[in-house]
């Protein structure tokens, strides 16, 4: 490898070439990580660096088979930056079987997630800020359910007066805001 070949530590040639540390690392775990082929296809442009070394790398190393796949679909129909960073994101979350779909037809998967917030802003849309009311309203009072079970062990058992001011205060500033939405809304 070049640093050994050259016996030069990563630092001496992100200074040589004028970029940071990060850079070369990136692109030596990708010449490390990657197949021919996909080093190829950076080569010719049909994959950036940026997506060879911040998607393709890690799946390589994590489930080669998926990587290749991916770089045969990413050479036909190219993402964006934004695209691959969250099909990558969703991937990371998601179980083995739905992985295997997802590698599949990246775009689809794209596709369906765009669709799934398409129709989430169209219900809020269509909700209009009375739903939106309605459904903070609905978060606001389960928050204050919980927080109902807490009260009588926080303000009943011994703490520090510290600790109990602090309490107060952040009750109080509730209320506060609870009480001036309260003037608004009484006739």
């Amino acid at each position: 490898m070049l640093m050994q070949q050259f016996k030069r530590s990563q630092s001496a040639i992100a200074r040589e070439i004028g970029r940071d540390v990060s850079w070369v690392n990136r692109r030596l775990i990708l010449i490390e990580s990657v197949s021919v082929d996909v080093l190829a296809s950076v080569c010719k442009g049909h994959i950036s660096t940026w997506a060879a070394a911040r998607i393709i790398a890690p799946l390589a190393r994590a489930k080669g088979e998926h990587a290749e796949t991916m770089v045969r679909f990413l050479e036909q129909h190219p993402l964006s930056t934004r695209e691959l960073s969250l099909w990558d994101k969703h991937y990371h979350k998601a179980s083995y079987s739905f992985r295997e779909e997802m590698v599949k037809d990246p775009a689809l998967f794209l596709s369906a997630l765009h669709n799934k917030e398409q129709d989430k802003q169209s219900g809020i849309l269509a909700a209009g800020p009375e739903g939106v009311w309605l459904k903070d309203m609905g978060i606001i009072k389960a928050i204050l359910k919980r927080q109902q079970s807490a009260v009588a062990m926080l303000f009943s058992s011994p703490h520090n007066e510290s600790d109990q001011q602090s309490l107060r205060q952040a009750f109080a500033n509730i209320k506060t805001l609870v009480d001036a939405m309260s003037k608004e809304i009484t006739p």
